[in-house]
């Protein structure tokens, strides 16, 4: 790889996340078909309110299906020409590249769609990014996502670190929506279901 990909790559560092309702959070589990993916069953949510007063932006699909990729055209020159400007020799100066306006935006680009060699899918119901470091205070989390055999353990672990962890709802992504609401709103199980207190 040439200097230039890795100074561009220099700039995409972001955090991703995604926008996926409590009852689908489950399917954030699930490894991709024919893909090399494995996920781990850990997480935090947050609310897009919270995401968004942090810097956090929709991500925006560019489609690259042959014939219907002309919008990216434009981008893709620009790019090149921030790389150009930066570019001495075969030396890149990686500050002033950073500091091209292209290189704002593009951390919010993503591709989908069929090429002769490959297919992006669009996989999840929305992503957002935010460029750098996302800071995860207690207050900001709704709840903190583990399989339900790790939650003793877990809530043990945050309640040592203290700074209000420990107070965050531990919640399974397999269970159901009620449940996950239940104990958001801090109600035991045997207060729910069909015939609840039944013991």
């Amino acid at each position: 790889m040439h200097e230039p990909n890795l100074t561009y790559a220099a700039t995409q560092k972001v955090v991703c996340f995604t926008e996926t309702p409590l009852e689908h959070t489950w399917m954030m589990l699930e490894d991709i078909d024919k893909r090399d993916v494995h996920f781990q069953p850990y997480g935090l949510a947050v609310t897009k309110t919270t995401a968004r007063k942090a810097g956090c932006n929709p991500v925006w699909y560019s489609d690259i299906t042959p014939g219907r990729d002309w919008p990216i055209d434009a981008v893709n020159a620009m790019v090149n020409d921030a790389v150009r400007r930066a570019t001495t020799g075969r030396t890149v100066d990686r500050d002033k590249l950073s500091e091209e306006p292209i290189f704002k935006l593009t951390p919010f680009f993503e591709q989908m769609g069929p090429t002769k060699y490959s297919r992006k899918e669009f996989w999840w119901e929305r992503e957002w990014r935010r460029i750098g470091d996302f800071p995860l205070y207690p207050r900001r989390t709704v709840a903190v996502l583990a399989p339900a055999h790790d939650h003793e353990h877990l809530r043990k672990e945050l309640t040592e670190i203290n700074e209000g962890w420990g107070a965050r709802p531990i919640l399974d992504p397999h269970w159901g929506l009620e449940r996950m609401i239940a104990a958001i709103a801090q109600i035991s199980d045997e207060h729910i279901g069909p015939f609840p207190d039944a013991g």
